[in-house]
């Protein structure tokens, strides 16, 4: 199982961080988090805009025990589709209420998450805020139509992995070499609509 932050690539990272300052600007965003797995192989490749935090997260499983990812993983058994605000799920437990509490002093908070499942990949998406703005996700849909497409355009990208991921033999030399072919097509335009990845 290879997970692999596509920030290693200096484009895409460069790219990404373009994209979360548009959704800071735009929709007012503390935190920014992209991934993209595999459910054949589990092989995933993601992106956070904030290292730090998305580390310290990784680095003390916190998947395993997130309210978030539980709801995330039992709506996934019923729906390919779905649109997940954080606050809908309460923390059930300590280890969820601990969670819950740093992901709060990191400003990662109020969020929303767009997960989808399909040729058994799991592609997500998620954005959050500071702690005091709980009309986030309010503010966030009154632009649907622009941030649909920024959505699209990113899971579209993303796809561009997909046949590689499934492969259980890849290293992290396969996916840095897909990563700079593709993150030459990762031009960010923040106009009106922004067409983040290009075909």
């Amino acid at each position: 199982m290879l997970s692999f932050d596509l920030a290693r690539n200096p484009e895409l990272k460069a790219a990404f961080n373009r994209l979360h300052c548009y959704c800071e600007k735009e929709f007012g965003c503390t935190y920014t988090s992209i991934y993209h797995e595999s459910q054949i192989t589990k092989n995933k490749i993601y992106w956070n805009s904030n290292q730090d935090w998305g580390d310290y997260y990784v680095s003390n499983d916190y998947i395993k025990y997130c309210q978030l990812f539980e709801f995330g993983r039992n709506v996934m058994k019923e729906s390919k589709e779905f649109i997940m605000p954080w606050n809908m799920t309460k923390p059930k437990n300590h280890k969820q209420m601990i969670i819950d509490g740093e992901r709060s002093e990191n400003n990662v908070s109020n969020g929303v998450s767009f997960t989808e499942f399909y040729r058994k990949y799991v592609t997500g998406l998620a954005f959050a805020s500071y702690p005091w703005n709980r009309n986030f996700m309010k503010d966030l849909m009154e632009k649907d139509v622009m941030f649909m497409c920024l959505k699209n355009d990113i899971f579209r990208f993303l796809n561009k992995f997909d046949g590689l991921l499934h492969r259980k033999d890849i290293t992290a030399l396969d996916v840095e070499v897909l990563a700079t072919i593709v993150g030459g097509s990762a031009s960010v335009e923040l106009n009106s609509t922004p067409l983040l990845f290009n075909s």
